[in-house]
């Protein structure tokens, strides 16, 4: 199957990761070199490129030349990476660690690695955004444990948000690579004024080797509209 990828999302965390390699050789380091403030940095980073899109095995090569060539840009590239770290530094995620000796080590193996999963939840009668719902994902009737702490599960739904809610599962073992396998999840909305609502839907994956491998996947998995019915 064909898939569309950025592949700017490379160029970045590449990029990124060198940064943070290279502080870590310090002495005394500059800013926190944390997995989570990598990932903020990469974040902020891609917000503010534009994205290049490509099809997977098709013009990879010529990508890769390309981008090599036009490499001058690399030096807009660590600027912004350092206004990202400034960023970063100044609005520290509070419920998580950023001491490294206290990292999780990922496994090893193979896994059925879970895309991020978001929809939106409705008024069913003035079709407005509900805020205040505590939306839940359950497998099997247990609460889906998270990928970490800065993925809610219970989601509560927030005035800004507009409606949206997102998970992010965490990855299941497998016995191999290439796998196919099917996971019926369930949403469970909750709010003070409103029929609980219940909501099936069904996620096909495949096993690769990697925690958190999604190379060449989906990465979002969106879940059709939910409508709440006030009681």
């Amino acid at each position: 199957m064909v898939k569309i990828q950025n592949f700017m999302e490379d160029v970045v965390s590449e990029k990124v990761k060198e940064v943070f390699s290279d502080e870590e050789t310090k002495v005394k380091k500059n800013f926190c070199t944390c997995s989570q403030c990598l990932l903020d940095v990469s974040c902020f980073v891609l917000n503010r490129i534009q994205p290049v899109y490509m099809l997977s095995g098709r013009g990879l090569a010529h990508m890769q030349s390309h981008y090599q060539e036009k490499l001058q840009q690399q030096a807009d590239l660590v600027s912004l990476i350092r206004e990202g770290i400034d960023n970063v530094a100044g609005a520290k995620r509070p419920h998580f660690s950023h001491d490294r000796e206290d990292e999780e080590i990922l496994p090893e193996g193979f896994f059925y690695n879970f895309p991020q999963i978001t929809g939106r939840l409705f008024n069913s009668v003035n079709f407005e955004p509900v805020c205040g719902a505590a939306v839940s994902m359950l497998f099997e009737g247990e609460a889906v444990v998270m990928v970490d702490s800065n993925w809610q599960n219970p989601y509560t739904i927030v005035r800004n948000t507009a409606g949206i809610f997102s998970f992010w599962p965490y990855p299941q073992v497998s016995e191999a690579s290439s796998l196919k396998k099917s996971y019926e999840f369930e949403l469970q909305v909750e709010n003070t004024g409103f029929e609980t609502l219940r909501h099936y839907f069904e996620l096909a994956v495949e096993s690769k080797a990697g925690f958190l491998n999604l190379s060449g996947g989906d990465k979002i998995f969106t879940v059709k509209d939910l409508y709440f019915n006030p009681q």
